[in-house]
């Protein structure tokens, strides 16, 4: 699972490696996020680390399209955030 707090800021790696997901699909992602300004990142050396800007946008995201946006991953996220 994947978690808002955990391990943040974190990197492209990383993140591909906890959503199984292949690195041009996750860039993709990143970069619809990133241009929302809703994730953003900071440069460490030549690693991008990413960050969420606004954990209230992301839970109403998550929320409204957790039917057809990696419903396992959305499921994940949001028990570990009313777990807290």
């Amino acid at each position: 699972t994947l978690s808002l707090h955990d391990a943040l800021p974190i990197s492209h790696i990383e993140i591909c490696m906890k959503l199984s997901l292949k690195p041009p699909t996750l860039s993709k992602y990143i970069g619809i996020l990133e241009s929302r300004k809703i994730i953003a990142h900071e440069k460490n050396g030549r690693e991008k680390h990413y960050f969420v800007i606004n954990e209230n946008t992301i839970m109403e995201l998550l929320l409204a399209y957790k039917k057809s946006f990696f419903d396992s991953f959305v499921d994940n996220v949001l028990e570990i955030y009313f777990e807290r």
